[in-house]
């Protein structure tokens, strides 16, 4: 009786069991399932997420890497589009900068040092005084022995001074490091009004120096328009006079030049057209008329002076010489 063969049992020399690989393939796949199943769900979920966020970060880290080297590309863009002339520019600043530091930190030394006690005031000095003394000039400044000279108001410093009517001018001048020097330019007496029992003092602009009882070796105004209130030491004449003054500094001067000022003692303005000048030593009174000529009238009321010595009365010389002749009229 033949033999029967199980080819699925049996093993044939040059042939392979496929069966017996399909086997192994389906072992394989259900032992991975079998371990996929017997891990728990938690775990395959935070795998799952670990791997979502390492793939964050990784996105996240490689934009801000991608940043970077757009902006040192950037960088060095415009490093390489820098031309010469903003290279230029840009030096130019650095050394104004540098420069403008310099001078910061100088002057910061400087005012230290200024106003460091080596500046002390140790002396004080005044010069172009004679009709204040030192001392009450000193008293008028406020300055101090002891004070920083650099402390000091110029500005305030000459108004103080110059409240008094007998300056005209102040300036300081610091000799460093600890003198100060006030110079002054002083306001002079050249006429007078009588007021009441005494005498106001004039200078050659109108303003009233002083009020004094005591009579001072220059001429007297006589006819002035200024009142008894206007009367005030600082104050100036009103305006009607000085313009009547600068006719009395012609005469003044004209009776310089012809040598014969040490004689006159009053002028009356009260006529402008007829101005008058005293030579009370003389007893005469002279009609000089209004501001022409006035230096070729004083010259022939010098001649008349002369030859009328001794004799008081009027000269004349208030008209047109070209024309008229002065004369003299003796006081009867």
């Amino acid at each position: 009786m033949a033999e029967t063969f199980n080819l699925d049992e049996e093993v044939i020399i040059g042939l392979k069991n496929n069966n017996n690989t399909k086997a192994n393939k389906n072992k394989k796949l259900n032992n991975v399932e079998i371990k996929n199943n017997n891990i728990p769900s938690k775990n395959r979920k935070n795998q799952s997420s670990k791997g979502k966020n390492n793939n964050k970060k990784s996105r996240k880290k490689q934009k801000v890497d991608n940043k970077k080297i757009q902006k040192n590309k950037k960088v060095k863009k415009q490093k390489k589009e820098l031309t010469p002339e903003q290279l230029r520019k840009r030096k130019r600043i650095y050394r104004i900068l540098k420069i403008l530091s310099i001078i910061l930190i100088l002057i910061v030394i400087i005012l230290l040092t200024m106003f460091s006690p080596l500046f002390n005031i140790k002396e004080i000095q005044v010069t172009g005084n004679s009709q204040l003394s030192t001392d009450s000039i000193i008293s008028l400044s406020q300055i101090q022995v002891g004070q920083n000279t650099y402390k000091i108001d110029d500005g305030k410093v000459q108004k103080r001074i110059k409240e008094n009517a007998y300056i005209d001018e102040v300036k300081i001048v610091r000799h460093l490091p600890t003198t100060i020097e006030i110079q002054v330019q002083e306001r002079v007496a050249t006429f007078m009004l009588e007021y009441g029992n005494g005498y106001v003092y004039l200078n050659n602009q109108g303003y009233m120096l002083e009020i004094s009882e005591e009579k001072i070796e220059v001429p007297i105004i006589q006819g002035a328009q200024v009142s008894d209130e206007q009367i005030k030491v600082g104050n100036r004449l009103p305006k009607e006079d000085l313009l009547k003054m600068e006719v009395v500094l012609k005469i003044v001067e004209a009776a310089k030049q012809v040598e014969i000022m040490n004689l006159l003692t009053k002028i009356d303005i009260s006529d402008e057209t007829d101005y008058k000048a005293m030579f009370d030593t003389e007893q005469k009174v002279t009609h000089l008329g209004d501001a022409s000529n006035i230096t070729n009238k004083l010259e022939f009321v010098k001649e008349i002076m002369e030859d009328k010595r001794g004799t008081p009365g009027e000269i004349f010389v208030n008209m047109n010489l070209n024309e008229k002749n002065p004369y003299f009229r003796s006081q009867v």
